[in-house]
């Protein structure tokens, strides 16, 4: 149930939802609010995150899911809810990232 404010205290009743279209996750937002600074800084989040791991470790990387999960969890702070391209939805208990794929850089 929404309150007054428009906000959302189980994310697996909002309507706030945004798709990033190439990793093909779906991270569900309480508020507004939340939506609209994770669709703001998601894309400068992913580079100045793969530009701290290539620096540090002097290897090219682009961890592109791992930056919006770890930016979700620092906007949206009433809750952890994404559903991925196969429709489970999954929380922090249930979530494991897992992939490993070397290719040629571009």
């Amino acid at each position: 149930m929404k309150t007054r404010n428009g906000i959302y205290h189980d994310l697996h009743l909002s309507s706030y939802c945004f798709l990033v279209c190439d990793t093909h996750l779906v991270f569900i937002f309480s508020s507004d609010l939340h939506l609209t600074k994770f669709e703001e800084q998601y894309e400068i989040h992913r580079k100045e995150f793969n530009v701290k791991l290539n620096s540090r470790y002097r290897v090219n990387v682009n961890f592109k899911a791992y930056a919006d999960i770890l930016l979700y969890k620092k906007i949206e702070n009433r809750g952890f809810l994404i559903v991925n391209e196969g429709g489970q939805k999954l929380c922090l208990e249930n979530l494991q990232l897992n992939g490993e794929k070397v290719t040629l850089k571009n």
